[in-house]
């Protein structure tokens, strides 16, 4: 979302990675989660959220969602997974 970069403790960082092309913020004025899929979809990347997009799942495909989402959680100060993937 667009106002992450309001409220993110490293903004240098946040900074450099937005500048290089690691994270995208989605264009002012847009929906951002239908931004976020559009451009997983487009771009064969997975998305990483505890947002479920049940508003979308008729749209982009429950299957394609359930394969390209990755939630996660915190314990302790630790992120942690709900799946592991590796590149070939």
């Amino acid at each position: 979302d667009r106002s992450l970069h309001y409220t993110i403790d490293n903004k240098k960082e946040y900074q450099y990675l937005a500048k290089n092309g690691r994270i995208f913020e989605t264009p002012g004025g847009t929906e951002a989660d239908h931004f976020i899929l559009q451009y997983a979809k487009e771009n064969n990347s997975y998305i990483i959220s505890n947002d479920r997009f049940k508003e979308f799942r008729k749209f982009f495909g429950s299957a394609w969602l359930n394969n390209q989402l990755i939630t996660f959680k915190f314990i302790k100060d630790k992120l942690y997974f709900d799946k592991i993937y590796t590149a070939y």
